[in-house]
């Protein structure tokens, strides 16, 4: 017994996907009345959902090629013979051809635009790269921008950069040496603070309850606050060499070392009189290590000292104690204290 045509079956052959049987049944049962009105009733409901698509000529000579296959008729490479033969056929056939092809347009269009509508689905999709504390990352955005993303810090960023920025979210640290594209700027979110580049090289620290800090090594870049109603206040416009520090509400530009700043991405530390309290806090982020000091006091020295990361924590504070005087006791792996 033949198989039923449906709605279904007619649009698994119209989208080509019918075996040899099933294009027999098709056929056959497309010459009949009740054919003619289910394919009727098909294209004005895939012409509704199209809402008023345009087809260009050269897809139309296209599926028409495709149907002459699927419903056995002669294209432009048989004989005149075969064409004789079939000529009557498809004269009586017309309409059927007519609403098969218009069918087929409808969903060609209708196919595209839902690929189209996918693909930004899955360009918009969010996507964010989290570490740990004592764990780093490298890795490229879409655009060929590469991160280095520091210890206990995210990054939240789309799969593809659509619309007029390259946008990013970022809590932590990482530097970044963003592809240029003049048409496109790259855009990082730190809070209130928008730091905007076309293609340079820079580095941004933005930890929640520490002042932010943005050091340029190539190119320039633009920082703004973002005010209550969405407007931007200029903070500065850093060349390389300057380093914006931000911390409750107020600005400061000052000189910035670039191969320090560019030292980092490699795990190498440089502290230039920072207080003993802030060095050992970012030294336990990048090992995830907790780190007290047994007198407060020692918390306020300043110290200036090189670190490197790549070395187990106990070397590194071998290297720390050398320079400052000062002793630890590692209680265990996670776990330090100084005196």
């Amino acid at each position: 017994m033949d198989q039923p045509v449906d709605k279904a079956l007619l649009k698994k052959f119209i989208a080509g996907e019918c075996t040899a049987a099933e294009q027999r049944v098709v056929n056959h049962f497309l010459q009949e009345p009740r054919g003619k009105l289910l394919l009727n009733t098909l294209m004005q409901e895939q012409w509704e959902a199209a809402d008023g698509f345009q087809v260009d000529d050269a897809s139309l000579q296209q599926w028409k090629g495709e149907l002459e296959q699927r419903l056995g008729l002669p294209g432009e490479q048989n004989t005149e013979l075969k064409i004789h033969r079939q000529k009557n056929y498809f004269l009586r056939n017309a309409a059927i051809w007519t609403g098969i092809i218009l069918c087929f347009a409808v969903y060609g269009v209708l196919n595209f635009k839902n690929n189209e509508l996918q693909q930004q689905k899955n360009a918009a999709v969010l996507e964010q790269k989290i570490n740990p504390y004592g764990r780093r990352s490298s890795f490229l955005l879409s655009d060929s921008t590469r991160v280095y993303l520091g210890a206990g810090s995210k990054l939240s960023y789309t799969r593809r950069f659509l619309g007029e920025q390259r946008t990013v979210h970022l809590e932590g640290e990482a530097y970044f040496e963003v592809t240029k594209n003049p048409k496109k700027p790259f855009v990082i979110y730190t809070g209130k603070v928008r730091t905007m580049v076309l293609g340079t090289s820079f580095k941004v620290t933005a930890f929640a309850g520490q002042p932010l800090s943005v050091a340029v090594t190539t190119g320039k870049v633009r920082v703004d606050r973002i005010e209550g109603d969405h407007q931007l206040q200029s903070l500065a416009v850093l060349t390389p060499g300057l380093k914006l520090t931000y911390d409750q509400g107020k600005a400061n530009t000052s000189q910035a070392n670039v191969e320090d700043t560019e030292k980092w991405k490699k795990g190498l530390l440089v502290f230039k009189a920072v207080p003993l309290q802030q060095l050992l806090t970012e030294v336990g982020r990048w090992y995830n290590v907790r780190i007290s000091i047994r007198r407060k006091s020692l918390g306020h020295i300043p110290v200036s000292v090189n670190l490197d990361t790549n070395v187990p924590v106990n070397k590194l504070l071998d290297g720390l104690a050398a320079v400052t005087g000062l002793k630890y006791e590692l209680k265990n792996k996670n776990t330090v204290a100084i005196y």
